[in-house]
């Protein structure tokens, strides 16, 4: 998207904010009325190594399977990233799959995001020695961090800022001697534009939707700090996904450049 008029004053500093990322179409499945009544992984209809939310997962049959460590209770699969499916990004792997996993029952809710409780895995190679099986996976949605199945489109874009991402600072709007958060100067900023304009301004520097990279959107406060961690992957409400909060995988970038995702983590926040 590119910048309004109305935002010419601020051009230059918004251009040196200028940043790629993938924006994540999700298209929900419902083969037929009766789906969600009892989700059963074994009736997903998406491709075992697809990207997508819920369904089976890709897993290689000489690997343990993913299991919350206090109990042994298998995990369900919330995401598979396919990336040989998605737009190149800088840094990001071209090929591989990226996985989150977690517990999803009554006990579990609002603790997937603790640790033992779930797990973030990348393939880099995909064996045709793998799991078919998954019948031994029990699953409540009513209770899930995501709670429809969803096959994955991928459309790449570029954002020029996330008011609440700790990475961005407005400083037309930013006056650090006042003490207060960027976002409440950012707010008085906001106001004096008209409602049409607000609302572009939102779709430039929201940092809102499901996205590989890119600005981050959070309920209440990036947990990072300026300079912080890469976001691999963020969760923003798709049907009621994180209980309307967000759910984000960061890690560092020489890590991700690396592709050691033994150093990626899951961070979960709502109102």
């Amino acid at each position: 998207m590119t910048l309004p008029d109305f935002l010419a004053p601020f051009r230059d500093e918004l251009e040196s904010f200028k940043r790629e990322c993938v924006r994540i179409e999700p298209k929900e499945v419902y083969p037929d009325p009766s789906y969600y009544e009892k989700y059963c992984v074994e009736r997903s209809v998406l491709g075992l190594c697809d990207s997508k939310f819920l369904g089976k997962p890709y897993w290689p049959a000489s690997i343990e399977y993913p299991r919350r460590a206090s109990d042994g209770q298998p995990m369900m699969m919330l995401a598979q990233i396919n990336f040989s499916e998605v737009p190149p990004l800088e840094d990001f792997p071209r090929t591989g799959l990226l996985q989150l996993f977690a517990c999803a029952h009554r006990r579990d809710y609002s603790q997937w995001g603790c640790d033992g409780n779930h797990r973030i895995v990348f393939h880099e190679n995909i064996e045709e020695n793998h799991m078919n099986d998954f019948s031994f996976l029990t699953i409540d949605l009513d209770w899930s961090p995501i709670i429809t199945e969803a096959e994955l489109g991928f459309k790449k874009c570029l954002e020029y800022g996330g008011i609440r991402d700790a990475s961005f600072t407005f400083s037309r709007s930013h006056d650090p001697v006042a003490g207060r958060y960027d976002y409440e100067i950012y707010e008085e900023f906001f106001k004096k534009f008209t409602r049409e304009q607000q609302l572009l301004i939102n779709e430039l520097l929201g940092g809102r939707g499901e996205k590989i990279g890119g600005y981050s959107d959070f309920a209440q406060r990036d947990p990072r700090g300026r300079g912080g961690d890469i976001q691999v992957l963020q969760f923003d409400g798709f049907a009621d996904s994180f209980h309307c909060g967000t759910g984000h995988i960061f890690m560092p970038l020489q890590a991700l450049r690396e592709r050691d995702f033994s150093k990626a983590y899951l961070h979960h926040d709502n109102t």
